[in-house]
């Protein structure tokens, strides 16, 4: 017993270490109780979104530079789409509808020459009858004065630009063609093209002009085409027969022949006074004239219907020695130009005009000459009497009058 009392005070003591971890202990227990009773409120009040809870992580900074829209950007992307869409609808456009746009493509086609490249002569011009396209067959600007009667040409170049670039490969392919023939005393030219509005008529009349007034070859442009016929536009003064009539035997030769002015350039038109126009009928009579012809012309220029739209062009092509074949730039699908090549099946070398040319899309070499037309007209001088500054100088000049000559004045140009 006496040992149980001795071993109170430790007993108290474990006890009282016994008692204060016990407070501690339901302390903890009761703050987890607080922290859950906080968190199921804390719960309950997101729940029912009557209550939120902000916190800034990362305050707001002033910004030192623009960061949008980046305008530089925007404006790199859209110039690189709108070149790279303006490319693609050119190449597609070109894999759609090929066509011929400088003289090197042409020349990679088996068995063709290029005569000429002539450049886009083209133009619209202010008529009678409101705004027409020069060189149209159908539309032509009639003359202001009432003194003439015809219509003026401006895609006549060889007469009325002689020193352009067109009016130059003009006389370019009539020396090509007037070598390449030489030797024989009288040439037939036809010359057409695969479909209508490729300028042939254009070139018939510009090639026989230079070859008549630039190289003094007696020249015969002959129209048969019965369908479209333009050549009697061209005359100075029209004929009052035609073809049609000279096959029919109702006029004779020189009354179906009209001129280009001063050269020796003559042109039989279809003329149209009577009889059928069946087109098979009348080439067949042309051929048996033909031979009395050349005897007369040392080069005659035959003016065919498209090859691709009459029966004709094949026929005649067999009685010409030199056929020229008329191609318009960038408008004549490829396979057409190709189809009408097959079509007229010539055994030799193939001679073509590709007409309307973009000015990009001609030779470097090529210039125009700025010299003026042959349309303008010379100034016209006169004398003046030159005095001296000084009357009272007793030089010999200021006795003797000399004489210069300054353009004189003109009641309508000022000059």
């Amino acid at each position: 017993f006496e040992r149980r009392v001795e071993q109170t005070p430790a007993r108290e003591q474990e006890v009282m270490i016994l008692m204060r971890d016990y407070e501690n202990m339901q302390k903890n227990y009761q703050a987890l109780l607080d922290k859950r009773l906080n968190a199921h409120v804390a719960e309950n009040l997101e729940k029912r979104q009557k209550g939120e809870q902000f916190r800034v992580l990362d305050p707001a900074n002033l910004p030192q530079k623009l960061e949008s829209p980046n305008r530089l950007l925007i404006m790199m992307l859209g110039l690189l789409g709108g070149c790279g869409l303006g490319v693609g609808l050119a190449v597609g456009r070109d894999r759609v509808f090929p066509t011929f746009k400088r003289r090197q493509e042409l020349e990679m086609l088996p068995g063709i020459r290029v005569l000429a490249t002539i450049p886009n002569i083209i133009s619209m011009h202010q008529g009678q009858n409101g705004n027409v396209r020069a060189g149209s067959s159908r539309f032509r600007r009639t003359s202001t004065n009432p003194a003439e009667s015809l219509p003026a040409h401006r895609d006549l170049v060889a007469k009325r630009q002689p020193h352009s670039m067109a009016a130059e490969q003009y006389r370019m392919a009539a020396t090509s063609l007037v070598l390449s023939t030489e030797g024989c005393s009288s040439t037939i030219v036809e010359v057409t093209s695969a479909v209508k509005g490729e300028g042939k008529t254009t070139t018939v009349v510009n090639l026989g002009y230079t070859i008549a007034k630039n190289l003094g070859r007696k020249t015969l442009l002959i129209d048969c085409d019965f369908r479209c016929p333009a050549l009697d536009q061209y005359a100075r003064v029209p004929a009052r027969a035609g073809l049609i009539e000279l096959l029919d035997g109702q006029a004779l030769f020189e009354e179906c022949l009209s001129v280009i002015d001063e050269a020796p350039c003559d042109i039989l038109s279809v003329g149209g006074g009577g009889g059928e126009h069946n087109e098979l009928t009348r080439i067949q009579q042309l051929r048996a004239i033909l031979p009395k012809l050349k005897k007369s012309y040392e080069y005659i220029i035959i003016n065919t219907p498209p090859v691709l739209q009459s029966a004709t062009t094949g026929i005649l092509a067999n009685l010409a020695d030199v056929l020229i074949l008329v191609i318009r730039a960038s408008a004549t699908p490829k396979h057409i130009v190709q189809q009408a090549l097959k079509t007229l099946g010539q055994k030799t070398e193939a001679l073509v005009v590709l007409n309307a040319v973009e000015t990009q899309n001609l030779p470097a070499y090529l210039y125009t000459n700025p010299l003026p037309s042959g349309g303008e007209q010379p100034v016209k001088m006169r004398q003046r009497k030159v005095v001296p500054l000084n009357p009272g100088h007793d030089s010999e000049d200021s006795e003797t009058a000399s004489w210069i000559k300054v353009p004189s004045k003109d009641k309508q140009s000022g000059w």
